[in-house]
């Protein structure tokens, strides 16, 4: 229970009764509970969608969803892409780059991702929701945040010693990731069907594939660069849902 709510806190701002902060072994045992934690902030964006679409359209509520994703995260991820898309996009050298990513300040290749990432997923959420897919609203940030465990297995620090990187990668090992992608698949087919497995695909394609672009530029990741593969992975599996409702074979 307390590796459960070490993930709740570490990814969300919803209060958990820990009295002790977690320790960096409990830190890095918890991320088998990420899609958990995914699966809860799911369960509210589905609820608010179906609450709003019927009275406002499926546009309203997917924003109104979106927001309730960041107010509940407090928009970790979406900082992580911004400050990943301003190194990354940067030109400079990879100490530079890391540098500019551990700058507060978000430049204007940062702004321009994380607006743009945005509308991609308020539009990708409104056509899944339109085709009364709903389970896959509930299944995309559970399949991000699995991409999330898989990167932690796969890919090195980028700064040893300091910040998430150091604490999650290559700590998190595969039984970690065979453990939550069974259940994640597991509860996907119960709420979406066998197209949640697709979904799940598309997100983990999606964060081996940027991941090793980070990976490569920055010899390793960062808690940014993770943030970026969650943002990257939940778009990825709206989309695989969004294809379905445009009536492309799974």
């Amino acid at each position: 229970m307390r590796t459960l709510a070490a993930a709740i806190s570490l990814l969300t701002r919803i209060p958990v009764p820990i009295k002790e902060s977690p320790s960096p072994r409990e830190i890095s045992r918890s991320a088998v509970f990420f899609p958990a934690v995914g699966l809860i902030i799911g369960a509210v964006m589905a609820a608010l969608y179906g609450l709003v679409a019927p009275v406002f359209g499926p546009s309203v509520a997917a924003t109104i969803a979106i927001a309730a994703e960041f107010f509940l995260t407090g928009g970790l991820h979406l900082d992580g892409l911004m400050d990943t898309a301003d190194g990354m996009m940067s030109g400079r050298r990879r100490e530079r780059a890391l540098e500019i990513m551990h700058d507060a300040r978000i430049g204007p290749m940062g702004a321009a991702c994380g607006v743009l990432m945005l509308m991609l997923r308020a539009k990708l959420m409104a056509r899944a929701g339109e085709a009364g897919l709903l389970g896959g609203l509930v299944l995309a940030p559970a399949a991000a945040r699995l991409g999330m465990v898989l990167a932690f297995a796969v890919f090195p620090p980028a700064t040893p010693g300091r910040g998430m990187g150091s604490m999650m990668a290559c700590k998190v090992g595969w039984p970690a990731f065979a453990a939550a992608l069974t259940y994640a698949a597991a509860v996907g087919i119960w709420i979406a069907g066998a197209r949640s497995l697709a979904a799940i695909a598309c997100s983990i394609f999606a964060a081996m594939i940027f991941g090793q672009r980070f990976s490569a530029r920055l010899g390793g990741v960062t808690g940014d660069a993770y943030g970026a593969l969650c943002e990257i992975g939940e778009a990825a599996a709206l989309a695989a849902f969004a294809f379905r409702a445009a009536g492309g074979a799974v």
